[in-house]
């Protein structure tokens, strides 16, 4: 029963650092441009509390590329700022041919001032990984990098320590019987 509590730790310490590393290099090019696609997914994070409740600063957001959206999707598009904006379509129009979509931010009492285009469209939302973005925003100095560094090297350890440990329960068990 140890054993597999262990290695269901272990395993989950794994996958928590793949995440934790995806989402620095997304955050990383994403300071750079135009977020990477992976497998037709983005990843962006969170920085307002617009979207509140749904969305919280420090969330991590994936999208994806949709041609189907609706009223009461969740999308998000490059603003004429070119800053990324993650709302919720409260209309659909088509003006001059074009279909547009009106935004509001959840926790705002107004839509947002322009209308959204095709072009501006990065994509629908599919879901959202909670407050990753923070841990993700201490990786991105060299203290934060040294601390989680010293995390998985401590992780190694104990894993390692840990197979010892059971290793030898393992033989006095043989022993004693």
């Amino acid at each position: 029963m140890i054993k597999k509590v262990m290695k269901w730790i272990s395993n989950l310490f794994v996958v928590f650092f793949l995440i934790l590393s995806l989402g620095v290099l997304v955050t990383n090019v994403q300071a750079k441009g135009e977020p990477p696609s992976i497998f037709g997914f983005q990843l962006l994070q969170v920085l307002t509390g617009s979207m509140e409740p749904h969305l919280n600063p420090g969330d991590i957001v994936v999208i994806k590329k949709d041609n189907g959206i609706q009223v009461n999707d969740v999308i998000t598009y490059k603003n004429p700022e070119n800053i990324y904006v993650t709302h919720r379509v409260v209309d659909v129009v088509e003006k001059n041919n074009e279909i547009l979509f009106q935004t509001r931010g959840d926790a705002n009492n107004i839509v947002d001032q322009d209308f959204v285009s095709s072009d501006q469209l990065l994509g629908s939302y599919v879901f959202s990984i909670p407050k990753i973005g923070y841990i993700i925003n201490i990786a991105k100095n060299p203290i934060g990098i040294f601390l989680l560094s010293m995390i998985l090297i401590i992780l190694l350890i104990f894993g390692t320590v840990k197979k010892i440990i059971l290793r030898n329960h393992e033989s006095n068990d043989k022993v004693n019987t």
